[in-house]
């Protein structure tokens, strides 16, 4: 597998053949350059795009969200998957990351917004909802910034859970 391009520290896209493939890791990408061996040990998740759109759509959108939040949407991916015993389509880390973005750029500007459905999600998917109170500790965590209690519903509508699909 070989570097193709470095987005950050701990991400970068890789070639394996002529497959490309989003790699996250903590310190991946760090001190390597374009054409170099990606170091394996380093490797915590690999997003195989099952076709040239999510490749392209994953390009595009890498000028608009911060790579972090493709940290942040892997980790609680990762998370969610372990806990429901199921695998994500790897669409939803644009999604995902996309989504906490906005989410972030919304609370820093003071503009709430209401999540119709909070209480169906705590009452009819509470693992679900719990998975999302993780989601919303983990973002205040790493970037400091407290999220709505409307959220914690949220990131298990963006398509987190199977439970949820319709929401993207």
């Amino acid at each position: 597998m070989l570097v193709k391009k470095i987005f950050n520290n701990n991400v970068l896209l890789a070639e394996d053949g002529d497959q490309e493939i989003v790699v996250i890791g903590r310190g991946v990408g760090f001190q390597q350059k374009i054409g170099q061996v990606v170091a394996q040990q380093k490797i915590e998740k690999c997003y195989y795009p099952k076709d040239q759109r999510w490749t392209t759509l994953f390009n595009e959108l890498t000028s608009a969200i911060v790579f972090e939040y493709i940290e942040i949407a892997s980790h609680i991916i990762a998370t969610a998957e372990a806990r429901l015993d199921t695998d994500f389509d790897d669409y939803l880390l644009i999604g995902l990351a996309d989504h906490i973005q906005f989410a972030v750029a919304r609370q820093l500007k003071a503009l709430p917004i209401k999540n119709e459905l909070l209480w169906e999600t705590k009452h009819f998917y509470p693992e679900e909802y719990m998975i999302g109170e993780e989601a919303v500790a983990y973002i205040a965590a790493q970037l400091n910034v407290t999220l709505a209690d409307d959220e914690v519903g949220f990131l298990p509508e963006v398509k987190c859970f199977k439970a949820f699909s319709f929401f993207l």
